[in-house]
């Protein structure tokens, strides 16, 4: 039976036939903007499997699928997995990397038509640095991550759900900020969280929240970004922001075998994920004249490499290197 709780905010599903219905309605949709997200009791990826789908449609609208009693062929077979593939309808997600390895991986579905909100909030803050724009950049405030200067190259932290909110959820429903803020508190403190049944009302409200939460900041941060900027710049961002996202989709899902280290999990933004206008990005395919990253294992084009680290065969991205010198770091204090 489908419950709804907490009023016209969400609607919790754990029904089949009120579940294909609701996806029904959403892929009918056309050219609207959805937001995706999701729980498990682990970290997400293709090992793992998804306890909780939330689609937030349009604020106050808000759908949680309890995928776990709906059962993994439900999302492999209803209208989710159509919505989900689309490239008819805007997904707006925050660091789609997990979530996209683990519905390619065992749901086999491949989401598409990603705008992440992660890769946004770092194109605003660094719009001047990749375009060359002449108009001052707004100054943030200081909660935001800055660039960190290594003995190699320039690299990018990239900001958490939470320092996001900092940002820019000044214009986001209070409410919404503060349960988005439990929400990672307590899944951090409790391993199972979201396995446990019955769901109670304070994980949904959370979990609705953060939904609603991804879906308002790219508003938000848009509004943020039009201010300082020439409206015609918009258009700008959200074109390359399309391309980068896509690009960001595949970090994980496009690997045959994860090392699940330090080279591949860290908080930096991974090279060559955001499109530089006029330049075309040092991430490749496997083909003639690719070279794989000793650190990441991800494959970029020849140039990106030094000739002494390829006569080594140590070539390594800029994000590895980085890691790897914190690594020292660590270790030489020691």
């Amino acid at each position: 039976m489908a419950l709804v709780v907490g009023g016209p905010d969400y609607e919790f599903i754990d029904s089949r036939i009120v579940g294909e219905s609701r996806a029904l309605e959403l892929l009918q949709t056309v050219g609207k903007r959805i937001s995706i997200s999701a729980e498990s009791s682990g970290p997400i990826n293709r090992m793992g499997s998804i306890e909780l789908l939330t689609v937030a449609h349009v604020f106050n609208q808000t759908f949680i699928f309890d995928i776990r009693k709906l059962g993994k062929a439900f999302l492999k077979r209803s209208a989710l997995k159509d919505l989900l593939e689309s490239h008819r309808h805007i997904k707006f997600t925050f660091d789609c990397r997990g979530l996209a390895d683990c519905l390619w991986a065992v749901y086999d579905i491949r989401l598409s038509n990603a705008m992440d909100i992660v890769i946004m909030d770092h194109m605003v803050q660094h719009f001047n640095h990749y375009w060359g724009s002449k108009v001052p950049r707004r100054q943030l405030e200081s909660t935001a991550n800055t660039n960190v200067i290594t003995p190699t190259t320039q690299t990018y932290r990239l900001n958490d759900i939470s320092q996001c909110l900092k940002l820019y959820g000044g214009s986001l429903r209070q409410d919404i900020v503060k349960n988005v803020s439990l929400k990672v508190d307590n899944e951090t403190e409790v391993m199972d969280y979201w396995s446990r049944r019955p769901l109670d009302n304070d994980q949904l409200v959370e979990t609705a929240a953060y939904g609603q939460a991804v879906f308002c900041l790219h508003d938000a941060i848009t509004y943020v970004f039009r201010e300082t900027n020439k409206s015609n710049e918009v258009a700008t961002l959200n074109e390359y922001l399309k391309e980068s996202s896509n690009i960001f989709l595949d970090i994980f899902r496009k690997k045959t075998e994860r090392s699940y280290d330090r080279y591949e999990i860290n908080g930096y933004l991974p090279q060559g994920v955001v499109c530089v206008k006029d330049s075309e990005s040092p991430r490749t395919t496997d083909k003639p004249g690719s070279v794989q990253c000793v650190g990441c294992q991800s494959l970029f084009v020849r140039r990106i490499f030094s000739k002494n680290a390829m006569r080594k065969s140590k070539p390594m991205c800029c994000v590895c290197k980085t890691v790897k010198f914190e690594e020292d770091n660590k270790i030489n204090k020691k």
